[in-house]
């Protein structure tokens, strides 16, 4: 499927067990947990490398989270959700989205 639509240069499919070198390269990271992200590591590992969240309203995902602070949950739940979300955190500032990252850090 990604060489079918074409992209080998966006995605990578490998098994990585040391993710650091890319949160430190991202500034946005996704995290599609089901059930639970208050103690996703890659989720606090993101933060803790500055990057602004985008997160499902799971679990206890709010004790980490905070609206237009340090990033934003997927709302409503969907695909168009996602998609919503991936455009509204990409129209930032890149200044505004460094604020988010950097309140990130400090939760």
């Amino acid at each position: 499927m990604v060489q079918h639509y074409k992209l080998d240069d966006v995605l990578s499919m490998k098994i990585e067990w040391d993710l650091s070198k890319y949160f430190n390269y991202l500034r946005i990271f996704e995290s599609c947990q089901n059930y639970e992200n208050f103690t996703s590591l890659s989720l606090m590992e993101a933060m803790a490398a500055g990057n602004a969240i985008r997160a499902r309203y799971v679990g206890q995902t709010s004790f980490v989270l905070k609206t237009n602070e340090n990033g934003i949950y997927i709302k409503p739940d969907t695909v168009e959700g996602l998609v919503n979300s991936i455009l509204k955190l990409t129209a930032l500032e890149p200044l505004e989205l460094d604020k988010m990252g950097k309140k990130a850090l400090k939760l």
